[in-house]
């Protein structure tokens, strides 16, 4: 087995790095290689080698799953509804040069009271420098140990998630290992038609740069440092398999619906820039102010396979669709007249992405803005959507790996990066259906129409990978704030009967009534709202940084103003400005002219009451939003300024217990408003989530 995979790797490097120059290292001769097992590939070409490996090294796993499941049986309990709910175990396994993490969940189908959802998660992970010494120890490649150091924080991961179903609770957690450890067989297109009504898979990979930290920097001597553990990932590629069921709204015959997303991208910084030879660029940015501008294109293809269609892929009878269905399955673009036939719906969507990234001594920070255009396509009609992202991320890191990263940077021209005690982001995800970019060109959304063309989602988020107890006060009281999460589990973290890493994620729905709820909300009662905001803030260290600077309130009632006057008032023309000029002419005191010039020609645009309820000054919108949001001490804020009923929220914390088994508490509240108008579209385009899902 060992050496059928040394041959596999090396067949790969010969075939795919011929020729190739490299910056950072270079590949010896074959001969030259020792004849030992060598860490895969990042990008091997085919799966099966991996799961070899995987194969030989864990051929114990179904008695390792068989007695993790039988801990949780044994010992744990149920809230079918809300409450503690983590359901379910973790195997982990290192393999040299890669680690997987298989994690099984439960949950109860809310559709059907006798079953239970399965969703099993197998992710593999590939560390960059961990495979790059790998392969230079073993003697396939020639790199220096200040080369090696600069691929530290890059990582290559995978995630198979499959979706499946038990008629039990303890079936649930011993049933079907195999969809657990090798879910890869579950995606070859010959197997399509032996997938049972309503399961989901999804097949995902994602580059990442860690978020502050560095896997390990070699400083000479024997010695190295290690430091982050928090990683921010960005998808390159996502395949999806919808197997329908009775319930579904399916075409005649159709079976199948498969989603396939390629994303590229390529970016240009204004300072140090560190490229890996396979993974795509380093960035580092340490105490420097730096722009970046991005550009992003993805393409997406949404397919639909009828029961004579999954019926030849089994006999292997139709080549061509056979060809197209691979090179999906194996997330490479496909050729687009193989698939033809079976495209339902074609979107293409253009990301610019501009990043504004600060750091300090102990807390940095990150602000991301995004505007995505989203085009649909179905049956020769085209709708236009646009989707403005915003980012605010504060980080509380270690000082030690601060200046010891500064040491490495500044006297040893090492790149290093520092470890992250603790993250946190709150993002804005702003959507609506419009022909061109409101936000950029200033202009207003008219909602006269009832249907809903806007919708707004506000995530709060929090990771704390540390144990200390200020850390894990400070994670307790956000959980508090922003979340309804069951009291047990907060209660559980600070007597410390909960482990890091501490993940915590709230999202709030707000409907196309809650943002119009702004406007129509006195200003008196919006200013009430402010001063609660800003008069008391939770205690920890973010916001006390923060209340430093900011000028709370000011900043607040200056957004809200700007945004009611374009709501109220319209652009005045210019024989209106004249007229209002005349009314002034007689008055000598410039102050006085000023006074009665603006008064008269607020009193000119007025906007009728019922047209100005219904228009939404967007590029507005965005600034008061991302005040709110950055000053906002909880979600009572939220529901204060939208509107209790306008805003569903919803969310989940998790932690590990004292015996190492995950635990995640759900919780969900107000009334659900769906997730927004582009999601709207693409249900009624044929991209329906899973049956059964819960977010």
């Amino acid at each position: 087995m060992h050496s059928f995979i040394l041959s596999i790797t090396l067949l790969f490097f010969s075939s795919v790095y011929a020729g190739e120059q490299f910056t950072y290292f270079s590949v010896k001769q074959q001969s030259n290689a020792k004849s030992v097992a060598l860490p895969i590939p990042i990008f091997a070409p085919q799966e099966t080698p991996l799961f070899d490996r995987i194969a030989a090294g864990f051929s114990d796993y179904r008695l390792r799953a068989g007695d993790a499941a039988a801990r949780v049986l044994a010992g744990n309990t149920l809230s079918a509804v809300g409450g503690l709910s983590g359901i379910g175990f973790s195997l982990v396994r290192d393999f040299g040069g890669f680690s997987i993490n298989a994690n099984r969940q439960l949950a109860p189908d809310l559709f059907d009271d006798d079953r239970w959802l399965i969703v099993d998660e197998l992710t593999i992970m590939i560390d960059a420098s961990d495979y790059l010494g790998g392969l230079r120890d073993d003697g396939v490649i020639d790199i220096s140990e200040t080369n090696l150091a600069a691929f530290a924080g890059i990582a290559f991961k995978r995630t198979y998630r499959l979706t499946h179903f038990a008629n039990s609770y303890s079936e649930g957690l011993t049933k079907d290992y195999e969809k657990l450890i090798f879910p890869f067989k579950w995606f070859r297109p010959s197997h399509f038609q032996q997938l049972a009504p309503y399961e989901y898979l999804e097949k995902e990979d994602s580059l990442s740069v860690r978020a502050g930290g560095v896997v390990s920097a070699p400083i000479g001597g024997g010695l190295a440092v290690g430091a982050g553990v928090l990683a921010s990932f960005e998808r390159s590629a996502k395949l999806t398999l919808q197997s329908l069921g009775p319930d579904d709204q399916a075409g005649p015959l159709e079976r199948l619906r498969i989603s396939y997303t390629s994303e590229k991208s390529a970016a240009v910084a204004a300072q140090a820039k560190l490229q890996a030879d396979f993974l795509g660029i380093l960035k580092l940015t340490l105490f420097a102010y730096d722009f970046e501008y991005s550009l992003s294109s993805s393409q997406t293809w949404n397919l639909t396979l009828d029961d004579p269609s999954l019926h030849r892929l089994s006999e292997h009878s139709d080549p061509i669709l056979e060809k197209g269905i691979n090179a999906v399955v194996k997330l490479r673009t496909p050729n687009l007249d193989d698939l033809a036939p079976y495209i339902v719906s074609s979107e293409t969507r253009k990301q610019e992405t501009m990043k504004s990234r600060y750091a300090a001594l102990i807390i940095g920070g990150k602000k991301e803005q995004a505007t995505e255009h989203i085009q649909t396509v179905k049956n020769n009609v085209v709708r236009s959507f646009f989707k403005h992202n915003f980012l605010k991320q504060r980080q509380v890191q270690n000082i030690l790996s601060r200046l010891v990263s500064e040491l490495f940077s500044n006297f040893l021209k090492l790149p290093t990066l520092v470890n992250n005690a603790a993250i946190e982001n709150k993002r804005i995800s702003l959507e609506y259906e419009a022909v061109k970019n409101l936000i950029e060109d200033k202009e207003d959304l008219d909602l006269i129409d009832p249907s809903e063309r806007i919708s707004l989602r506000i995530m709060h988020e929090a990771t704390v990978s540390t144990k200390s107890s200020k850390m894990r006060d400070y994670f307790s009281s956000y959980l508090s704030y922003y979340s309804g999460a069951d009291p047990a589990i907060v209660r559980l973290l600070d007597e410390g009967h909960l482990r890091p890493p501490y993940q915590f994620q709230t999202n709030f729905q707000v409907s196309q009534a809650g943002i119009l709820n702004i406007s129509k909300t006195s200003v008196e009662a919006l200013h009430r709202i402010f001063d609660n905001i800003c008069e008391t803030k939770p205690k920890n260290k973010l916001y006390r940084f923060r209340s430093l600077f900011n000028f709370c309130k000011w900043k607040l009632q200056a957004d809200l103003r700007r945004y009611l006057l374009e709501v109220f008032h319209q652009e005045i023309a210019l024989s209106s400005y004249r007229d209002c000029s005349k009314v002034t002419k007689w008055y000598m005191r410039a102050s006085k002219k000023r006074a009665l010039l603006e008064s008269c020609m607020r009193s000119v645009s007025r906007r009728d009451e019922n047209q100005a309820l219904s228009i939404v000054p967007m590029w507005r919108l965005k600034d008061l939003l991302n005040e709110v949001v950055t000053q906002s001490k909880d979600r009572i804020d939220l529901y204060s300024l939208f509107g209790l009923s306008n805003v569903h929220a919803y969310g989940q914390v998790s932690a590990s217990k004292e015996e190492g088994l995950p635990i995640r508490a759900m919780f969900k509240e107000g009334l659900w408003h769906g997730l927004g108008v582009v999601d709207a579209a693409k249900k009624e385009n044929l991209r329906r989530e899973p049956a059964s899902v819960i977010e």
